[in-house]
């Protein structure tokens, strides 16, 4: 197994911690902001108020609830001289507004452990992954454990997501393990089932779950080999998987994948939100352009073909070679206005893509095997288009007949093929690698805080 570089991973964890505290105070302004903007409580006649009631109180106390799902803020009043509307939990004085980042986890979890207690941690880690390979019929002797685990462990016991929790889903990016914490005996199913190369992926011998949260998001450290194995050979990669539903971001080491983690946040309106309103445009307009092509140059091809077809199909007026060639010009037009709004999607979605996750491997020279079939699908995609846009100025030249000659009709064929290959290469960045997959994301409840 390759050997990591540890050298930056403490300097890059203390340089989010200081991004994700700047990032939990900006984002707490920005949300306290857009309750505020919304805010329109019922008025008293509509709405039974209890003695003391205030709209400070009423709006620090929504605040609680929505920021961080305290309902019933910090608990019921009891405190003397506390008014009817605190007793009732209509209002909440104290804690106040100002005190709402006590509440707020600090995005480092602190202390580290020690180095005893690290070698228990490891140990059990590494025993419950060798149970892992063991079970699926590999032999875990040589495994070894990402060496950036005992860096991390060493300088932090855990990260927690940066922004508003109820946004982030509680998100913690490193769970906070201790000395009783293990990797489970068997691999957890969302990656068995991406064993084999399913969804286009390496094959995994283990897999631990090292953040997330219970909703959407799952973060693993994952041991990967090309292709199936019963033995851990020298390419074994340690990587880190980042999966969001089904879509898949990779990471080689904990320093690359907390790097990225520390430019979103910073980056981000939201921080880590896991809130998403826009689903891609791509896969919405890439079929209008691929079907109306398609069929006009069936049709091309169809008349070509004419004088072999059977007698009810050559006889038929519906299919003469003048309404055939009339309608394929009119559907070559319409495929390429369709095309347009599928380039400038595709072209914003592909940037998006490799500025998230970088052209290249570790090294710095081999592209990403996603980034080969997203290049090839780009530029195919490309080719037919010009090529069609060649044809149809071509045929435009011909004032009063749209007639393609013999030749055209066999570039539309050879276009045609490269269409169809260019939208396998599309079909396989979405359901091999997971490219364009969102969804809307909902926080969840989770116990009150004690005030520190």
């Amino acid at each position: 197994m390759a050997s990591q570089n540890t050298s930056r991973l403490p300097q890059v964890i203390r340089r989010y911690g200081e991004v994700a505290e700047a990032v939990n105070h900006r984002e707490m302004r920005r949300f306290v902001e857009e309750i505020a903007h919304r805010w329109k409580p019922p008025p008293h006649e509509e709405e039974y108020r209890c003695e003391g009631w205030t709209h400070e109180g009423a709006f620090t106390k929504t605040i609680y609830q929505e920021a961080l799902n305290l309902f019933g803020g910090s608990g019921r009043c009891h405190s003397p001289g506390a008014t009817e509307a605190e007793v009732h939990e209509q209002i909440q004085i104290s804690p106040s507004l100002e005190g709402l980042m006590d509440f707020v986890s600090e995005p480092l979890i602190e202390p580290p452990l020690s180095a005893d207690r690290r070698k228990v941690l490891l140990e059990n880690i590494k025993a419950g992954l060798k149970q892992q390979a063991s079970s699926l019929g590999v032999d875990a002797t040589n495994l070894e454990l990402p060496e950036d685990l005992d860096v991390l462990y060493s300088t932090v016991m855990g990260i927690n997501a940066a922004g508003v929790p109820a946004e982030t889903n509680f998100t913690q990016l490193v769970y906070a393990h201790d000395e009783r914490s293990r990797a489970p005996d068997e691999m957890p199913y969302e990656m068995f089932i991406r064993r084999d190369g399913h969804l286009g992926l390496p094959d995994l011998i283990c897999a631990l779950k090292v953040g997330g949260c219970e909703q959407h998001r799952s973060i693993y450290y994952v041991l990967t080999v090309p292709k199936r194995t019963t033995d851990i050979p020298a390419e074994a990669k340690w990587k880190i998987w980042d999966l969001r539903e089904v879509e898949h971001e990779e990471y080689d080491s904990l320093t690359e994948f907390l790097e990225h983690e520390t430019r979103h946040v910073e980056e981000s309106r939201g921080g880590a939100r896991l809130i998403t309103t826009n689903m891609p445009v791509h896969p919405a307009t890439v079929h209008f352009p691929l079907a109306f092509l398609s069929l006009s140059f069936t049709l091309d091809i169809l008349a070509h073909t004419q004088p072999s077809l059977p007698t009810i199909l050559s006889s038929s007026s519906l299919l003469s070679p003048t309404t055939i060639h009339t309608t394929s010009y009119s559907l070559l037009a319409l495929g390429l206005l369709a095309s347009i709004p599928a380039i400038l999607s595709g072209v914003q979605q592909a940037i998006l893509s490799i500025s998230k996750q970088g052209l290249f491997e570790a090294d710095g020279k081999t592209i990403k095997e996603k980034n080969k079939v997203l290049i090839s699908h780009a530029i195919g995609s490309d080719l037919a288009v010009a090529a069609s846009t060649w044809l149809w100025w071509v045929r435009s030249q011909e004032v009063g007949n749209v007639t393609p000659r013999g030749w055209m009709v066999g570039v539309e064929g050879l276009v045609m093929g490269l269409l169809f290959a260019s939208a396998s290469g599309g079909g396989s960045l979405v359901y091999n690698y997971g490219m364009g997959f969102s969804s809307l994301k909902t926080a969840k409840a989770v116990q009150a805080k004690k005030r520190s």
